[in-house]
């Protein structure tokens, strides 16, 4: 029966793509709608539309609402080696906002992808390029800086970054029955 009534289901959708709809941007979002695969408009708080017309075609149009107010991201821990060898396990969080809606959502395909793995990139890089006393020493504006360099090309604006975890680790290795092999500093007399 299903199968039987499926076209008219098909035929319903289809004249439905007819039929102008309205979207309501609430204030912590944006919209982008693209037109005809090519053209882009960015649309705020409120009724996205134009002016004299606040409704849009789904059938040449895909409108896409997101979050632009304040969002965090939590880096998961990193076992890592400064620049003066030391091993440490480090995680942080970056505070961002969606600064310009249009690149954010053209510039890649994952937005969240993207802010995570480049936040989890120039955490790697500011502990390879610090010691261990400057990065205990650390108040955040550094991290924050070689962050935002790099999320500002995908329309990120970043608030905050800030080391939430860091501790300095011991390497081990387990390798077959042989026991555990423990990587240990000797001073040499």
């Amino acid at each position: 029966m299903d199968s039987a009534f499926g076209w008219l289901g098909q035929l319903i959708e289809y004249f439905g793509q007819l039929v102008p709809r309205v979207t309501w941007v609430l204030p912590t979002h944006g919209a982008v709608a693209f037109t005809r695969g090519k053209h882009v408009r960015e649309y705020g708080p409120g009724l996205a539309g134009r002016w004299w017309c606040p409704c849009w075609w789904p059938a040449w149009t895909e409108m896409y609402v997101y979050p632009t107010a304040r969002q965090t991201h939590n880096t998961p821990g990193q076992t890592l080696t400064t620049n003066d060898d030391v091993e440490i396990t480090i995680s942080g969080v970056v505070t961002y906002r969606i600064s310009d809606l249009t690149k954010a959502m053209t510039a890649q395909h994952d937005l969240e992808d993207t802010i995570a793995d480049i936040t989890e990139v120039a955490m790697a890089q500011f502990v390879r390029s610090h010691s261990f006393e400057d990065i205990r020493n650390e108040d955040g504006s550094s991290l924050k800086v070689a962050v935002q360099k790099t999320l500002q090309r995908y329309g990120v604006g970043v608030a905050d970054a800030g080391i939430t975890n860091f501790a300095r680790t011991r390497h081990i290795t387990i390798a077959g029955s042989g026991g555990a092999v423990v990587d240990t500093e000797e001073e040499e007399e």
